[in-house]
This record gives structure tokens, sequence and C-alpha cells, in this order.
């Protein structure tokens, strides 16, 4: 008798913490977090960009190693064609950048994939900031996927961010009653620098620090993994999103991201890695333009990341590509501007963003 108390209590006070564990989580579903800012706020700005461009355009889609690694606005000039860097945060995962694309595409664009290399060997993890992005900006994301993945968004949400989230919607309620419906005011470690062709601009070599610069030295070569398979999860929300713009008349380009070059890369496990990736492409019919050694470059062409070129980079990186591209858009480079607005670096302000 006293053992099935025991239990009893046990199993019930596990119960009604899941059960307030669930009620809080649903709480503060919708409360913007300081940290999901700047990712929204960038997607604002970017989606702006794209509606102003009613013809056909290049749109690059990927994480940061486009946002800091390919100038559109050199592509602009030189090639003739609209292009809008729509590239973000790698933390975001590729089903969800992927998503995001498809708000952004219209019939007749042309997408460039330059794919940061872990996206082939994602297995569905979910990263912290896509969950935490997930709860407080893209609710309806969330309601759009299946039940499964519900739960591990759910299962991924740690108590220290559910506390972020409820200290989130907290103050969202405060600023409500104070008659303060924006909230905490913007913050301006959050500012973030873009020109109007979604290029970050503030990637200046001179502004490498030698702390930078120590981080940079210290970078290895990439992991791979030798059983990678396109069956993997990454893989498979690609080919889903290739099969998307067949059926809504976008046309799909695939390069490969800007990185650091390493000798290791000769190797037959990296080589192999790049052959499927190659591979996989040809398998879905969609068009891999240059070669993964031209966008690898040495260290100094880098800003803080592997990921990340510095101006000079962006530029040495932009012309190699613009090389490449420019066959993709043989049959389209006779479109003139016509009316578009013409809209200058520095002159388009979004409420957060320092432009």
């Amino acid at each position: 008798m006293k053992y099935s108390r025991y239990y009893t209590s046990l199993v019930g006070g596990f119960l009604t913490s899941c059960l307030a564990f669930l009620l809080l989580t649903a709480w503060q579903t919708g409360a913007p977090t300081r940290q999901s800012r700047w990712i929204y706020e960038s997607y604002q700005f970017k989606s702006n960009l794209v509606n102003a461009v009613k013809s056909p355009k290049l749109l690059v889609i990927s994480g940061s190693n486009s946002l800091l690694g390919i100038s559109c606005e050199m592509i602009q000039e030189k090639i003739r064609f609209p292009c809008i860097n729509a590239a973000i945060n790698a933390g975001l995962g590729v089903d969800y950048i992927l998503h995001y694309a498809r708000s952004f595409a219209r019939p007749g664009d042309i997408i460039l994939l330059p794919l940061e290399y872990e996206f082939y060997q994602s297995d569905g993890t979910l990263d912290s900031v896509l969950i935490d992005y997930v709860f407080s900006r893209d609710p309806q994301y969330l309601q759009s996927t299946d039940f499964q993945t519900q739960l591990r968004f759910i299962e991924g949400l740690s108590f220290k961010r559910l506390i972020t989230g409820i200290s989130s919607r907290l103050a969202a309620s405060k600023a409500l009653a104070s008659s303060n419906p924006a909230g905490v005011q913007p913050d301006k470690a959050q500012s973030r620098v873009m020109n109007s062709y979604g290029d970050r601009i503030d990637n200046l070599e001179a502004r490498i620090t030698p702390e930078l610069r120590r981080k940079i030295d210290a970078t290895q070569p990439m992991k791979v993994n030798p059983d990678m398979s396109t069956n993997m999860s990454g893989f498979q929300a690609i080919a889903r999103f290739a099969d998307w713009c067949k059926k809504n008349n976008v046309r799909l380009l695939a390069t490969w991201p800007n990185t650091i070059w390493f000798k290791d890369y000769e190797g037959t496990i990296y080589q192999d890695f790049f052959q499927k990736i190659a591979n996989f492409y040809r398998s879905i019919n969609v068009p891999v333009i240059g070669k993964y050694r031209d966008s690898m470059y040495e260290k100094s062409l880098f800003y803080d990341t592997n990921y990340h070129l510095n101006d000079r980079g962006v530029r040495h990186r932009t012309q190699q590509l613009i090389e490449v591209l420019r066959p993709h858009l043989a049959n389209q480079l006779s479109w003139e501007f016509g009316d578009r607005r013409r809209l200058s670096p520095n002159k388009i302000n979004i409420p957060g963003i320092l432009l």
C-alpha cells in the first residue's frame, strides 16, 4: 500500500510537471525574444527588397556564407540582371531556409543555392537558433508541420529558453499595459549593416581585429561524415525544394559555398564527399555551377569565421561567380531595369536595423 501511494505520487508529479511545461510552452509561444530579433528584421528587410522587384530576378539563398560572401550589387551591375541576397543564418537549418525561400520566389525567378556543407550532412537535428526563432517569431510554421516535428520542437525547447520566452511574454504584457505596444526599445547592439541588394557591407578587412585574425588562423578543416547518404534529412529537404521549383516555374542553380582551403581536402574522404554532392544535384537535374575548389580561399580573405569573407574576399569570390553564372543567364540578359527604383545603400530604414 505504501509503495502504491509512492508510485502514484511519482507518476502524478511527473504528469503534472509535463502538463505545466506544455502549458507554459504554449503561453510563451509568439513572444518575441531579443536574440531572434536580428533574423526577423533581416527577413522583413529582404522581403521588402524582393517585393520591390516585379520582374524576374536572381535570389541567393543560403546561410550566412553568402550574406558575407557574395555581392548581389556586383552581380547586378556587371550582368545587368536584378539580384537580391536573401541569405540569412545557417542556424535556421536547411529545411527552414528553403521554406522561407518559397515565400520569396515568384515564377520566372532564378534561385542560386550556395548551401553550407553542414546542410548536406544534416540528420534533422534542430538547432537552438531555429527553435528560438520559430517559437518567438514564426509559430505558424510550427503549426504547419506534422505532429512528430512539433514534438521535436517541444523536446528541443530548453528550460533556459522557456524561461526566456516567459520573460518576453511578461515584458510584452507589461508594455501593453503601459500603453507601449512597441515593447522593449531597439537594442543598438542588434543593429546590422546591409545595402539595398541584401549584402552585408560591414565585413571590412580594415576592421579585422587581432582576435578575429587569431580565430581564423585557428580554423581547422571541416569534419565530414563518410557514411553521408542522400537519404539524410538535408538532401531530402533540397530534393523537395527542387521539385517545388519545377512546379512553380522557378529555375534552380546550385554552387559551392565560400570557405577556407585546406590541403586535407585533396584526400579521398573529402573527394568522395564533394562528389556525392555533385552527383546528388545531377540526380535531381539541378545544374551545379563552378567547382568546389574555386570557392575555397586562403585565410587572409576571411573576416571572422570559415564561411565569412572580408570585403576583399567578397569581391574576388563574386567576380569568379559572375564568370560561371553569366552563361546560365544568357537568355535573359536583354532584360532592362525599366522603372525599377534603384535603391542606394544606407538609404532604407527598418525599425531596429541600422542600414
